[in-house]
């Protein structure tokens, strides 16, 4: 670890430690303000990097996050004919496979791996009425190490849109880098661009660029020409949102879901592996002195009404 940015680091906790202290201090009436910065001291002094997977509905998120768990089901991450993923998904690493819920108000509950469909799905939870917060896994995940927290989150542009953008929207600044997911066989669409013009705005360092179905080539469902125009159109939309040069990974989350191989999430995973090795710290330092800003910003707003 570096100890210039440790310290960093440390320093960072202290003073949103110090803000948070001065915040109690005003009241109830800021007790979100307080509640949004004590949840951000907690995760950076885990130091553990959040790495959340993006992008509309399927494009593949949940596929991919079931793989990287090294699963070949899709108990964890529920997969659906139609939007599944309506609340935030934590995964890590752990000894053994444990979850449980936690719920905007109560306590939580641990929950089987197979109850997990019933918070984390539209279908069994439709629009979050049982006012999940999220649903934090642990266990014995081949494609995560201790150092990082796999993020799953609802996706953008489908019937449900506003209540799991907002979902979405809320949780980004949290993650201390991206991948960004689109498909082959679908551009970027307006939805997708307002996402990448508002993570654009976040500042949020690690980003990863992900073009997901390329296995529709070897299905026949599109060439090779196809498939190429489609990353182009999509890198140009890319850098109109302000990210320039930006590497794209060409993957198939289901090929490496079912286990076969050049599906290319290898080569995608091992970049955001580096990137948690060599510059974890910063990455998290970042991330808590933007949360305190944000926070700041709405206490101030809040003072002056």
């Amino acid at each position: 670890v570096n100890q210039v940015e440790l310290a960093r680091l440390q320093a960072a906790v202290r003073s949103a430690k110090r803000a948070l202290t001065a915040i109690e201090g005003l009241g109830k009436d800021y007790a979100e303000s307080a509640k949004e910065l004590a949840e951000a001291i907690s995760a950076a002094s885990q130091e553990r990097v959040l790495v959340a997977i993006v992008g509309s509905a399927k494009r593949g998120k949940s596929t991919l996050v079931n793989g990287l768990l090294g699963r070949r089901d899709d108990t964890l991450a529920p997969i659906g004919r139609f939007p599944a993923t309506n609340v935030v998904s934590v995964f890590g690493a752990g000894d053994a496979l444990k979850a449980r819920v936690f719920f905007r108000s109560g306590e939580p509950r641990q929950i089987s791996e197979h109850e997990i469909r019933e918070y984390a799905c539209e279908d069994r939870n439709p629009s979050n009425q049982k006012q999940v917060e999220r649903i934090e896994v642990e266990g014995p995940f081949p494609g995560i190490d201790r150092r990082t927290l796999l993020i799953d989150l609802p996706g953008t542009d489908n019937a449900m849109a506003e209540q799991h953008s907002q979902t979405l929207y809320a949780f980004l600044p949290r993650a201390a880098a991206i991948i960004f997911m689109t498909t082959a066989d679908a551009p970027i669409n307006a939805a997708e661009q307002g996402l990448l013009r508002h993570i654009h705005g976040l500042g949020i360092a690690g980003i990863f660029f992900a073009v997901n179905k390329k296995d529709y080539v070897r299905l026949g469902e599109l060439d090779e020409a196809e498939l190429a125009d489609g990353i182009a159109h999509n890198r140009k939309i890319i850098e109109d949102a302000g990210f320039s040069s930006p590497k794209i990974h060409v993957i198939s989350a289901k090929d490496y879901l079912e286990a076969k191989p050049d599906s290319g999430v290898e080569t995608l995973a091992r970049s955001v592996q580096q990137l948690v090795e060599e510059q974890r710290i910063t990455l998290i330092a970042d991330r808590l002195e933007a949360r305190l800003r944000l926070v700041l910003e709405a206490v101030r707003a809040r003072c002056t009404d």
